[in-house]
């Protein structure tokens, strides 16, 4: 498999995530930070870069970014409504007279 086959299938993978996150799951990227050192090295073992590489380490770049943000902005979600959560378990019940 070429390294620019890698990145293609890297970025699908990374869509998956972002579609699993968009609909509220929550992801398991274990493995994938491996996958991408792999990726690394045999781009930085060869004698010469393919002229596709670029371009297809900028699109996973771009991609990253992209799930990154969505994680984010997932996080901050669940963040809130734990916060909300907790506030309503330790607010006092309403007196009634």
């Amino acid at each position: 498999m070429s390294e620019a086959e890698s990145c293609r299938i890297l970025r699908g993978t990374i869509a998956v995530a972002r579609r699993a996150v968009a609909e509220g799951s929550f992801v398991d990227l274990a493995g994938f930070d491996r996958e991408v050192a792999v990726l690394c090295a045999a781009i930085a073992r060869l004698p010469e870069a393919p002229p596709d590489i670029a371009t297809e380490l900028t699109a996973l770049s771009s991609e990253l970014d992209a799930l990154a943000a969505a994680l984010t902005a997932q996080a901050g979600l669940e963040s809130d409504a734990a916060r909300r959560r907790a506030a309503q378990a330790y607010t006092p019940p309403a007196k009634t007279e």
